[in-house]
């Protein structure tokens, strides 16, 4: 690894630019945000780790329309944009952003990803909106509903900048799922009243921006090519790219357009010497590659001489908190130790030096298992105990919602091949049923399209309301707002009647929030006008519907005379 320092000054402003080592990370601004674009991680060190994004192990393919599109997101002559790209995990999210960092590094930008940890440093240094970047930036932020409150506030300074002649600034969001009236959209993009529409403004397109699968038989074979070709040295398999059949599976199966899902069938097929992989599941695909990963650390452990099962569970559990750092995983580990009777598993040192090692983080902690949809299939597969919700229920304790995150995750991917993160969802949902901040916490990060998630989304939302319901310290904005997220989990579970009932009083409650305060509230009045003008079609109710329908035309035209720019 070569090590150089440049470093820019601008006298004219507070900024810094230095770029430091190979590449790998930017720092930019006094005070200053560090972005990076992981080029350590690009090592491999097995076969397992070219499933990683990170590693870039195969070339970006079938993603040309893309990248243009991407292109003229950042061409554009606005000081300041944003755009929510949003996929299924394995969709190919964060592959297209590495690719689109190494670009623009090519082109003379400043680009990389920043932590929520780095985010929240620099937000609590630099007012953004006096931020003097002095050149072209690309900040690409990853797991952004995790992020929504710090987001929030970033995109709130940032969204005074557009008069501004600096470069330009682009930030990229990547996230699972993203719906505008509902879950972290609206805690980055509609808070404010009357600002929100400046906040909106910043988006290109304003709506999220999905990846699509890769179409076409010759972007799904050269993926699969690509990583035959990487593993396969011997060649022993390239004959049957060419056969019809394969071609034929390589379309029919329903996940032939995802890359992570082709990645893992190639690196299946080289292990087992045939083409079986394709007319797998999924999951069943993610699960065998799960099993090998605990094989390596088991074996790892046992030539240590460390308790196999305990190294096992203890990668799961930090799995699940997305990794922890070497002295939060060293207490923790002794604390597990405890709860599963295992006390003399091994050293919680001496754990946390063979797991930093096989499963190495940045600064010296235990990463998870990675790719998400293995590392689900790791969790479901290691973790211990009489009964493995309590292990669950420790790890929130000790991470909080960042387990939360990995369980959504989890019963999304797995909801038609295993019941159990349901049950473990379920489980932490129940720890917090009496404490209203914490359930919300959790209900920011349930997607509401969810089918395999509408039923838990319903009962939180309902519990919510009940909460606020009793507490006389409720705001009404609060409550209004969880009456409309209410309405909307009502009508994903087809409860018309009651969703119309949860609508009509969050239009109520608007009403009144926007005649005291109308520079605030009108642009949710507006909101809420349209969601109830929905559960009355829903219901047959058309001349009602379309009575709040017109009234929220209304509304938005004269939001819209008053600031036509946004």
């Amino acid at each position: 690894m070569t090590s150089q320092t440049a470093t820019v000054e601008r006298s004219t402003g507070n900024t810094i630019i230095q770029i430091v080592g190979d590449g790998n990370r930017v720092e930019a601004g006094h005070p200053h945000l560090t972005l990076t674009r992981f080029t350590a991680l690009r090592q491999i060190r097995q076969d397992f780790d070219r499933l990683s994004p990170y590693s870039r192990s195969v070339p970006l393919v079938g993603r040309e329309a893309q990248l243009a599109s991407l292109q003229a997101f950042l061409d554009q002559p606005n000081t300041v944009r944003a755009r929510v790209v949003t996929g299924s995990g394995g969709s190919g999210k964060t592959r297209l952003a590495l690719e689109l960092c190494e670009q623009c590094a090519n082109a003379g930008w400043d680009a990389g990803f920043a932590t929520g940890r780095e985010m929240k440093r620099f937000l609590a240094l630099q007012n953004l909106g006096n931020w003097g970047w002095q050149r072209p930036t690309l900040v690409v932020i990853d797991y952004a509903a995790r992020h929504a409150e710090t987001l929030g506030d970033w995109i709130a300074e940032l969204a005074d900048r557009e008069a501004s002649d600096a470069p330009p600034l682009r930030l990229l969001l990547l996230e699972r799922e993203a719906r505008t009236d509902s879950g972290w959209w609206p805690e980055v993009f509609d808070r404010g009243g009357y600002g929100a529409g400046t906040r909106q403004a910043l988006l290109d397109p304003p709506q999220p921006w999905p990846v699509p699968p890769l179409e076409g038989i010759e972007a799904r074979l050269a993926m699969l090519v690509s990583v035959l070709r990487s593993i396969d040295l011997e060649g022993r398999l390239m004959h049957l790219i060419d056969n019809p059949d394969l071609r034929q599976r390589l379309m029919a199966v329903d996940w032939g357009g995802d890359p992570l899902t082709l990645l893992m069938a190639g690196l299946t097929m080289v292990q087992q010497g045939h083409t079986q992989a394709l007319v797998a599941r999924r999951t069943d695909l993610a699960d065998q590659l799960a099993k090998r990963e605990a094989d390596r650390l088991r074996e790892l452990a046992k030539a240590a001489k460390l308790d196999d099962t305990l190294v096992l569970h203890l990668a799961a559990v930090a799995t699940l908190a997305q990794g922890m750092t070497r002295q939060a995983f060293e207490a923790y580990a002794n604390t597990e130790r405890q709860a599963l009777h295992r006390a003399g598993g091994g050293d919680p040192a001496n754990i946390a030096d063979l797991l930093g090692s096989a499963l190495p983080r940045a600064d010296g902690g235990v990463a998870p298992v990675l790719p998400d949809l293995i590392g689900e299939a790791f969790a479901l597969r290691c973790l211990q105990g009489a009964d493995p919700k309590d292990a669950v229920l420790r790890c929130y304790a000790a991470a909080g919602d960042l387990v939360t995150e990995s369980l959504v995750r989890t019963v999304q991917d797995y909801a038609d091949a295993n019941g159990m993160p349901l049950l473990w969802l379920d489980a932490v949902i129940n720890a917090v049923f009496d404490d209203a901040v914490r359930l919300a916490a959790i209900d920011v990060r349930l997607p509401l399209g969810s089918t395999a998630l509408r039923h838990t989304n319903l009962r939180v939302a309902q519990r919510l309301v009940k909460l606020d319901g009793s507490s006389p310290a409720a705001e009404p904005a609060v409550r209004a707002a969880r009456l409309a997220s209410l309405a909307n989990a009502l009508s994903e579970n087809d409860y018309r009647e009651p969703a119309l009932q949860a609508a009509q009083e969050a239009a109520d409650l608007y009403r009144e929030l926007a005649a005291a305060r109308p520079d605030v509230f009108k642009p949710d009045l507006a909101m809420s006008l349209n969601n109830l003008a929905a559960t009355l079609s829903a219901l047959g109710q058309r001349e009602p519907a379309l009575q709040a329908a017109q009234e929220a035309v209304d509304l938005r035209r004269e939001l819209a005379a008053a600031r036509p720019d946004v």
